[in-house]
C-alpha cells in the first residue's frame, strides 16, 4: 500500500508571540492499494445504489467516513440502530 500526501502545519501563537505546531494537516492524499474481487464488487454496488452519481474514489471516501463514525460511536459505548420499513428497530452489532 502506498499513501502519499502534501502536508501543512497548523500553528498556535501564544501571548509572547511564540508559535508551536498544534497539528499536521494532510491534504490531497493519494492512495494506491490492491482490492479483492469482493471489495471491488462492494464498491461497484455502492456506486450502483447511488444511481451512478459517484465515482469509485467517492465510494471509498464515504465507506471510510462511515466506518470511522461507527468505530467512534462503538468506542463511546453507543449503539447503532436501524429501523425496518415495518417500524421494527434492530441493533447493528459489529464484532471488533
Amino acid at each position: 500500500m502506498y499513501v502519499g500526501s502534501s502536508t501543512h502545519m497548523v500553528y498556535d501563537m501564544n501571548a509572547a508571540g511564540i508559535t508551536a505546531p498544534i497539528e499536521t494537516v494532510y491534504t490531497n492524499s493519494r492512495l494506491s492499494l490492491r482490492l479483492s474481487a469482493q471489495a471491488v464488487k462492494a464498491i461497484n454496488r455502492i456506486i450502483s445504489l447511488s444511481g451512478g452519481r459517484i465515482t469509485a474514489s467517492e465510494a471509498v471516501r464515504r465507506a471510510i467516513g462511515t466506518e470511522l463514525a461507527r468505530m467512534e460511536r462503538q468506542t463511546n459505548g453507543e449503539k447503532l440502530l436501524v429501523q425496518k420499513q415495518n417500524g421494527e428497530i434492530r441493533e447493528l452489532v459489529f464484532v471488533r
